[in-house]
């Protein structure tokens, strides 16, 4: 054999060994070859420092069901206004109002006093004005004797007598009561007075009304 001959084998075995080399150097799984690259003698100068991934870097995420959670619920749920309520101080039986719906009714003064004597036959010198009302739940004005029972379920406004209508209206301002009734229940609401004397008593109570469902 020549030469010439042999010097072709050669490059032929180099060829053949360097295309084996880069076969074999490609076969290396990724994370096989980044522990190699980490190994090498040069590593802590060519190798980027690890970062944590900024969430751009994946692009449109899809987010946890933590982040996405739904608003709280309300802590108080808003009350319903209803139609004004008259008391009206003329009648012993009171006047009832019935419940449509379960749930809080608040009945809030918003005007009006009574006079246990009409207005003509006042005695000089007398206080009668009032705005007191008592209320029984699920029972007909209760009495005790010729006045209304002391077994009531709600008393509101005030019961002191006062020289006149205004002032005993001044004195009822921000009165109030809440009282909880399931559908079908009613209130009855009666003023104050002996039972045989409130035909000819002037005036009236009017509360505004609020419902709050349960």
């Amino acid at each position: 054999m020549s030469r010439k001959d042999n010097k072709s084998i050669e490059i032929i075995g180099v060829v053949i060994a360097a295309f084996t080399c880069i076969a074999a150097y490609l076969a290396i799984p990724p994370d096989r070859l980044e522990f190699l690259r980490k190994d090498s003698p040069d590593a802590n100068q060519t190798a980027n420092p690890v970062t944590e991934a900024q969430p751009d870097t994946f692009g449109d995420l899809t987010p946890s069901p933590e982040s996405t959670a739904a608003p709280p619920m309300p802590t108080q749920v808003q009350s319903i206004s209803l139609d004004p309520f008259t008391v009206p101080a003329n009648t012993s039986e009171g006047i009832r109002f019935p419940a449509e719906l379960t749930g809080w009714y608040t009945f809030r003064y918003v005007d009006g006093a009574y006079s246990t004597y009409p207005v003509d036959q006042i005695p000089p010198g007398t206080a009668t004005w009032l705005t007191g009302i008592t209320v029984f739940k699920n029972k007909p004005v209760q009495w005790d004797g010729t006045v209304v029972g002391r077994n009531f379920d709600e008393a509101v406004n005030d019961y002191n007598y006062q020289f006149s209508e205004t002032e005993a209206e001044a004195r009822a301002q921000g009165s109030s009561f809440r009282i909880f009734l399931e559908q079908g229940d009613y209130i009855t609401l009666v003023a104050i007075d002996h039972q045989s004397s409130y035909d000819d008593n002037p005036g009236a109570i009017i509360f505004e009304v609020f419902f709050l469902p349960e």
